[in-house]
């Protein structure tokens, strides 16, 4: 229920009340919505009386959402070919990207299970949960994941698809499934609860990149959240997340 209520809620930051359709709106993939806060916290206090929204939903059901016009400034995705693909459209602006982190997937299971590897799912006949590989990244980077070790068409008769992410690592939580795959930095959010069995190998790093949305009513301040974005105050929030740097900035 937690991770619905993220979906379906809009979070307002700032100072004042939102009038006039004044707040910088800002799409962002459920993956990020646990950082999301205190990123725009500190944005709001470096830029006071600016009101800040996020719209937080699978990466594929947000992108959907701008190329048939959603009133949107900024997108925070966690799909670089799908932010490569709205690019291509126009949906948002040629070179305004920022790749801002990075981040892993890991294999957990409830305290007490008895997996002990990801080659250990050769032998798994539980129940799986990971991402729609339809819309969401996580989904599809563990499903590429997967086919790579040979392992996804014989679990596909026991996966359980999550809308997102978070309702993924909800599933799990909750008992309701025997495994899962996600985020790293979703994982760190449940840590009391599940463990870690461990990490999926993968063919290119989870990069997320956010972007000016080319119809965008607030485009100076949502350039400045681009920049903000890139700052070390940006990036030491990230990393207190568990989230690492992208690979052309990272030390």
């Amino acid at each position: 229920m937690r991770a619905l209520a993220l979906l379906l809620t809009i979070l307002t930051l700032g100072c004042g009340r939102d009038q006039n359709g004044s707040a910088l709106t800002v799409s962002c993939a459920m993956g990020l919505s646990v950082v999301a806060q205190d990123l725009g916290d500190a944005f709001v206090q470096k830029h006071p009386g600016t009101p800040l929204r996020f719209n937080f939903a699978a990466s594929g059901k947000l992108a959907a959402q701008l190329r048939l016009g959603a009133p949107v400034d900024l997108f925070l995705s966690a799909s670089l070919p799908l932010m490569d693909d709205l690019e291509r459209r126009g949906v948002v602006v040629r070179g305004s990207r920022v790749d801002f982190a990075t981040n892993t997937v890991v294999l957990i299971a409830p305290r007490g299970s008895p997996l002990t590897s990801v080659g250990a799912l050769s032998r798994f006949s539980g129940r799986l949960a990971l991402g729609n590989p339809a819309s969401v990244p996580a989904g599809r980077y563990a499903r590429d994941g997967l086919r790579a070790l040979k392992l996804y068409d014989r679990l596909r008769p026991r996966m359980v698809f999550g809308e997102h992410v978070r309702q993924v690592l909800d599933y799990v939580v909750r008992g309701e499934v025997d495994a899962g795959l996600v985020y790293r930095t979703d994982y760190l959010s449940a840590a009391s609860r599940v463990r870690i069995v461990g990490t999926l190998a993968l063919a290119a790093p989870v990069i997320f990149p956010a972007a000016l949305v080319a119809s965008a009513r607030h485009a100076t301040r949502a350039r400045q959240f681009l920049t903000f974005l890139r700052s070390k105050e940006a990036r030491a929030i990230l990393v207190r997340a568990g989230y690492s740097p992208p690979p052309e900035t990272a030390p």
